[in-house]
């Protein structure tokens, strides 16, 4: 899909989604008028980091989806401002349904509990889940973490296949990936 036409369909799906919980209007390149938390500010909730789609690079916060956000943002003639908020919030719907943002952006898994709470817009990466170890450890499956900890972020479907797969292990829970990785 090219940039552009995927820049329209991203526009399309934040018009549907923020019109619905917000307080200032603005209008878009195609002339819809959009409603938003801040005047002349697309208010994008999201939860630091994630690592490539958004994290601090010194004091901005970068990444794919900030680039993603920032082309809707063009389109609407606004600014886009970020607010790092427990990844909770954002994949319950609360953080929108309370207007602390005009849309989410979280390198989130689409599944169909998600799809209650929030409208998301095309899918535009495939993840996969991976064990992670210290180089020269001795693990090389999950299943070789039996009665192990296992560390996992929370609320995530990393954490419930961990909890499906990994069978004797303890998961333990961190609230955001940067807790997980081991630093130095």
């Amino acid at each position: 899909m090219s940039r552009l036409s995927l820049t329209a369909a991203l526009t399309a799906a934040v018009l549907a989604a923020v019109t619905a919980c917000t307080s200032t209007k603005t209008t878009a390149g195609n002339g819809d008028e959009v409603e938003l938390v801040h005047s002349g500010k697309l208010t994008t909730c999201t939860h630091l980091p994630y690592m490539p789609f958004q994290y601090k690079k010194g004091k901005e916060v970068v990444g794919f989806d900030v680039d993603l956000v920032d082309l809707i943002a063009k389109d609407l003639d606004v600014e886009q401002e970020i607010v790092d908020t427990p990844f909770e919030g954002i994949q319950t719907g609360e953080d929108l349904n309370a207007s602390k943002c005009d849309l989410a952006a979280a390198g989130m898994t689409i599944t169909s509990v998600r799809e209650k709470n929030l409208d998301f817009s095309r899918p535009y990466f495939e993840a996969t889940q991976a064990l992670l170890v210290k180089k020269g450890a001795e693990y090389d499956s999950l299943d070789d973490l039996e009665g192990k900890k296992l560390g996992v972020q929370q609320s995530t479907t990393g954490e419930e296949y961990a909890k499906k797969h990994a069978d004797g292990a303890k998961t333990v829970q961190f609230e955001d990936l940067g807790l997980l990785l081991p630093t130095g």
